[in-house]
């Protein structure tokens, strides 16, 4: 079974060739091969959205970092403050 990739691949190059038959026949057998190509990669939007979410993604990771380095030294301080307070504590037994 392909994968998306080659599935659009194989779909775009069948309509290419298509598109290549129907326009041969209505000029004359005249070769537009180039042309067609060349309008078809102009149209084809099809990888425009797969780098607006690589762009949000990429944009969400680093507003994660960047959170986590402003926090840290906070949590850090506390969690040592927590630690040397648990440690002074004594436990009673009966």
């Amino acid at each position: 079974m392909p994968s998306g990739t080659e599935d659009l691949k194989h779909r775009w190059f069948t309509e290419l060739r298509l598109e290549d038959n129907v326009t041969e026949h209505l000029t004359g057998g005249t070769n537009m091969k180039l042309f067609n190509l060349i309008n078809k990669f102009k149209s084809d939007e099809d990888g425009a959205v797969t780098v607006d979410w690589v762009v949000l993604t990429a944009a969400i990771v680093g507003l994660g970092i960047a959170v986590l380095t402003s926090v840290s030294g906070g949590t850090t301080s506390l969690a040592d403050k927590i630690s040397s307070e648990l440690s002074s504590m004594t436990i009673l037994t009966h």
